[in-house]
C-alpha cells in the first residue's frame, strides 16, 4: 500500500482543527474530544481519498506516535483494531508546523518528485532546514510564503 502524504497532512490538519476539550461541569477543560478511525474515514473532508488511503494514513500516524490516543491502541495480528484519537502529540504538532503552509508543502512535494520520491521524514527535514535558514538569515525579511523562492533554492529546485 502506498502512503498518501496529502492524506497524512489533511488528517493532521483535521485533528488539530476539530479536536479540543469537551465542556466540563467545573469549567476547567479536562476531557478531550475524540475521534475513531471510522468517524474520520466517514467525514466528508476525506471523500477525495479512497477509504483504504485514509485508513492506512491514519494507522501510520498512530504507529509513529504522531497522534495522541485516549488509551493504548489495540492491535491483533499486527492490525490496528481499536483506537480513539484525542489530538496530536508534540511530534505531530512539529510535523504539522513544517508542512501546514500550502506553498511550502507544494514546494516540498515538487522537490521530492524531482528527486524520485522522498520519505516524509526527509521532506520535513528539508522543509525545516530551509525554513530555519531563512529565519536566521539577517538579510531576509517577510514571512515564509514571501520567501518561497529561498525555500525552493534550499530544497534544490
Amino acid at each position: 500500500m502506498t502512503l498518501n502524504y496529502d492524506c497524512i497532512r489533511d488528517i493532521l490538519i483535521f485533528i488539530e482543527e476539530n479536536l479540543g476539550y469537551e465542556e466540563s461541569e467545573s469549567g476547567i477543560p479536562t476531557n478531550h474530544q475524540s475521534i475513531t478511525r471510522k468517524k474520520l474515514i466517514d467525514n466528508s473532508k476525506f471523500l477525495i481519498y479512497n477509504r483504504e488511503e485514509v485508513s492506512y494514513a491514519f494507522e501510520q500516524l498512530v504507529r509513529e506516535e504522531l497522534l495522541l490516543t485516549r488509551d493504548k491502541p489495540v492491535y491483533i495480528n499486527g492490525n490496528l483494531i481499536r483506537v480513539e484519537v484525542i489530538g496530536l502529540t508534540f511530534k505531530g504538532h512539529e510535523l504539522l508546523t513544517a508542512i501546514e503552509n500550502e506553498e511550502v508543502w507544494k514546494t516540498a512535494k515538487e522537490a521530492s518528485k524531482k528527486k524520485g520520491g522522498l520519505p516524509l521524514g526527509a521532506m520535513v527535514y528539508g522543509i525545516k532546514t530551509a525554513v530555519n535558514s531563512i529565519m536566521i538569515n539577517p538579510n531576509v525579511s517577510g514571512n515564509i510564503t514571501s520567501n518561497i523562492n529561498l525555500i525552493r533554492k534550499a530544497l534544490g529546485l
